[in-house]
């Protein structure tokens, strides 16, 4: 039986080393699940307190929401033209006309001062942001799933904005490219990492520039934000024209701004991007209403809102955490080594890029290590060791679900992605002698590409040999288009007792991605496969 392929660590290593180089570390993710490092102080003329709105607004524009003293500013109805035909990525396409009514939407994003009332009224858990340093500031915007940011806006007698509100809020009604016009400014928003005076998220309107039509500010930059739409890469060709809300379900939700300091340039930062995100994962958000913020103060006891206690907040549990079954079919891998490289040549980057990752697995303790780029994360049972660069390790404490969830990944070398995702597109293409356990490296087009061309003995596994030679041209969940060639030779493991994994892999590739020209070249090992391997906690 074949079984369901996801993305790759491929692009994950792309992105982290990218986040590292720029930043020093990932944004927009959770509380541990994203160190990052100590702010610089400030630099220039850079404001560390919220400015006045920059934009024109009369009086009876902008009010204050008595329950957190959000400043929220009126949204006249009519209509805005939404998406953009020239976008690289097929998501934004096709552009179209939406008429929204009237709507209120908050013109900051909602900080950690103004999340701690709904704490302190017991609606809202306690973010996991909070136990890292370079999150919890009172100013810095609050970093939350999906659901938590859902729950705090009602709590606020709000909502979370459809995915057209925000872009109706944030580019105006002239079609502009970003929320300041149609040239980009890098410095104008939080998008360059330490360089514009912050490591990581700066307090919410510290950038006066980032500044919509309609007064919002830290739209381009800053945290990437919720909003209260399904994520669907195909839903604009269906759109209604008048008040659309998105799909009615689906397994991801959209945020919109890139991640903050992850390599935000001047394409992922227009205001027409747009990203689909689990719903646990950890972003920003600001908060909508369809009427004007009522001048009393609600009361939490009288709320219709369901209190989320802090044991029940949502979770970031590895995707195939119910799919026990679909594994079972192969004896899980005991324990192993992975070190990948991929190298990027000088015509691609400043100077050429050699990284590597590095991935351990011990079954007899629970024990994982990982590292990727300058994030090092050590597991052993229930306990999660992470640090980034040079600054001090975090702890956190898994629960049973996420350690047996984490666990099963694992021991199958599944370190990310969703192993349903791709299943259709995989039984069709990849050839019926190909066998490959889920999430592991490349995508789809590679996989399918795959020719046998013998067996051999590579890193001490009998492995059936690949070899690849294939022009690429496809789309990833989220939105990004990739086109080109990509050569070389894939080892799996076809031994009783092993999985069939990856053993070895031997890549090189001419791609364009979303325009811009790459030429990596990959190569993957894992070896002392069910030999004993010892990881032992930081000290």
């Amino acid at each position: 039986m074949k079984h369901r392929i996801s993305l790759a660590i491929v692009a994950l290593v792309a992105i982290v080393t990218l986040a590292c180089s720029l930043t020093g570390g990932l944004a927009g993710e959770e509380g541990p699940e994203a160190t990052q490092p100590p702010p610089t102080e400030p630099t220039g003329e850079t404001p560390t307190s919220p400015p006045e709105l920059t934009a024109t607004l009369e009086e009876d524009n902008v009010r204050l929401r008595p329950a957190d003293g959000m400043e929220m500013v009126r949204i006249p109805a009519g209509e805005f033209l939404m998406g953009d035909d020239k976008a690289a990525a097929a998501p934004e396409r096709p552009e179209h006309l939406v008429f929204l009514d009237e709507y209120w939407i908050d013109s900051m994003e909602v900080g950690n001062a103004q999340y701690r009332l709904c704490v302190e009224d017991g609606v809202c858990a306690e973010p996991r942001a909070w136990k890292d340093p370079n999150f919890n500031g009172d100013e810095q915007p609050v970093i939350v799933p999906w659901e938590a940011a859902k729950t705090y806006c009602e709590w606020a007698t709000g909502r979370l904005p459809t995915e057209a509100e925000w872009e109706k809020a944030a580019r105006g009604t002239d079609g502009r490219t970003w929320t300041w016009g149609n040239e980009f400014e890098p410095n104008r928003a939080n998008l360059s990492g330490a360089g514009d005076g912050y490591g990581f998220t700066a307090p919410v309107g510290s950038f006066p520039g980032d500044v919509s039509p309609y007064g919002l500010l830290d739209v381009a930059g800053n945290a990437a934000e919720w909003v209260a739409d399904w994520w669907d890469a195909e839903y604009y060709a269906r759109s209604p024209d008048r008040n659309p809300t998105g799909p009615d379900s689906g397994e991801q939700k959209v945020h919109r701004a890139p991640i903050a300091n992850a390599g935000g340039g001047a394409a992922k930062c227009r205001c027409t991007v747009r990203y689909g995100a689990e719903p646990n994962e950890g972003y920003g958000f600001r908060c909508a209403s369809s009427t004007a913020p009522s001048d009393e103060v609600p009361s939490p006891a009288s709320s219709e809102v369901t209190p989320t206690p802090p044991s029940e907040e949502p979770t970031s549990t590895p995707e195939s955490a119910g799919e026990a079954g679909e594994t079972t079919e192969w004896p899980p891998l005991q324990s192993y080594r992975i070190r990948t490289v991929m190298r990027l040549p000088e015509e691609d980057v400043e100077s050429p890029v050699e990284q590597v990752s590095i991935f351990e697995w011990d079954t007899a303790t629970s024990a994982s290590r990982m590292v990727v780029a300058c994030i090092e994360e050590i597991t052993i049972g229930d306990k999660r060791w992470r640090k980034i660069k040079d600054n001090p390790w975090t702890e956190e404490t898994l629960t049973p679900e996420e350690q047996a969830a984490w666990e099963r990944k694992m021991s199958f070398a599944q370190f990310w992605g969703d192993p349903e995702v791709l299943e259709e597109e995989l039984e069709a293409a990849l050839p019926e002698s190909v066998e490959l356990v889920s999430a592991q490296i490349f995508p789809v087009p590679i996989k399918a590409a795959m020719v046998f061309d013998g067996e051999e003995t590579v890193n001490g596994v009998h492995c059936k040999r690949y070899t690849v030679d294939t022009d690429l041209d496809y789309t990833r969940e989220n939105g990004s288009h990739t086109t080109g060639h990509a050569t070389g030779v894939i080892w799996v493991a076809d031994q009783e007792g092993i999985p069939p994994v990856i053993v070895r892999a031997l890549m090189d590739e001419d791609l364009v991605i979303d325009g811009n020209p790459s030429h990596p070249s990959w190569e993957h090992n894992i070896t002392d496969i069910n030999q004993p391997v010892t990881i032992k906690p930081p000290e």
